[in-house]
């Protein structure tokens, strides 16, 4: 059986893959345990890339103080 590479299977979960191969990805999925389980690992690093993202546009909303040597107690 013909595995699909985690740069082709992350095509297929972004939507970056042709009509057809979309289909044959969709069938063969449905019957291999090992391209089921590299699909559900590059989600979950989906899922940890959107967290950090949010967490960056979060720390980036929060106000900071101007940064001077005289503040962190160096002159």
């Amino acid at each position: 059986m013909k595995h699909y590479s985690k740069i082709e299977l992350d095509r297929y979960l972004h939507d970056d893959m042709n009509i057809l191969l979309r289909v044959a990805c969709s069938k063969h999925l449905k019957n291999c345990e090992q391209c089921k389980n590299s699909l559900s690992e590059l989600k979950n690093d989906d899922q940890v890339i959107e967290q950090i993202r949010q967490g960056i546009k979060l720390l980036n909303s929060v106000p900071h103080k101007n940064s001077k040597s005289s503040d962190c107690g160096l002159t």
